[in-house]
């Protein structure tokens, strides 16, 4: 009899020894980086979209150009790291130009510059962009809002 007992004791123990989740966790998941290269805002709640961009940094300054077949967008930046760069009309280190399809030129009285990626490993810089710009002649404003690019090619002058 005891070794029956015995016997029935290390079979439940061996049961529920072996019970268990039998999903591993493997921790969190992967995050998938966005490669898609592109440099996209609105101009007055408009889509813009262009066609080629490009940046280059030199001597602790960057630029980023975007342009279509007809308009153009410049952004320039004190600085050659991730970072929010204030833009205001009394700095002429961080700006936004942009030249519409009349080639009339807007220039930033406010904003910023937001790089959430600068690379010089892999040539490529990213982030995020918003401002004000008044007409060079005149005093028209327009507003640029969700202004974001990404895996813009990099290259040191």
């Amino acid at each position: 009899m005891k070794n029956s007992i015995l016997f029935v004791t290390i079979c439940i123990s061996i049961m529920f020894s072996s019970c268990g989740d039998d999903e591993k966790s493997s921790g969190p998941s992967p995050v998938i980086k966005d490669t898609t290269e592109y440099f996209t805002c609105k101009i007055n709640n408009v889509a813009y979209v262009d066609n080629s961009r490009f940046s280059d940094y030199s001597n602790g300054a960057t630029r980023i150009i975007s342009s279509n077949d007809d308009e153009l967008f410049r952004l320039d930046f004190k600085g050659e790291a991730i970072g929010e760069y204030v833009i205001n009309s009394t700095s002429t280190d961080n700006t936004i130009v942009y030249n519409d399809i009349n080639q009339e030129r807007y220039e930033s009285v406010s904003g910023k510059i937001t790089i959430t990626e600068f690379n010089k490993t892999e040539h490529i810089l990213s982030g995020t962009f918003s401002g004000t710009l008044k007409k060079a002649i005149g005093n028209t404003l327009i507003t640029i809002t969700d202004g974001k690019f990404n895996y813009v090619p990099l290259t040191q002058f």
